[in-house]
């Protein structure tokens, strides 16, 4: 077995140790480190769910969440962001763009909500 996929492996377990069993999103995601991170990513954005960059690891995590906020395009994904430091850095992000942007990301589009 190769250094790297052994390392990933202990990584996995590493995580699940300390964060317990990954969730269903996630437990597909294939063992490299890239791999991971971009699987994690779009888990992410497709269930609006930014907690799962935790999965990622320390090292990763505030990238994860910032690319979370940014394939977003939509502000309202600052609400979502946990750590205040990343949430902070989302709403300045979204205060310094255009205010011709369309709403809603390639990635992301806006939440829809239901009229009463």
């Amino acid at each position: 077995m190769k250094p790297g996929i052994l390392l990933s492996f202990f990584f996995i377990f590493f995580l699940a140790g300390c964060l317990g069993t990954p969730p269903k999103e996630i437990a597909k995601c294939p063992p490299d480190e890239q791999g991971m991170y971009d699987c994690i990513v779009a888990a992410a954005l497709e269930n609006r769910n930014p907690e799962l960059c935790e999965w990622v690891g320390p090292r990763l995590n505030d990238a994860c969440g910032q690319e979370y906020y940014e394939k977003a395009g939509d502000p309202s994904a600052c609400d979502t962001v946990k750590p205040a430091g990343i949430r902070e850095n989302c709403r300045e992000y979204y205060a310094n763009r255009s205010t011709n942007a369309p709403a809603g990301g390639k990635d992301f589009p806006p939440a829809v909500t239901q009229n009463d």
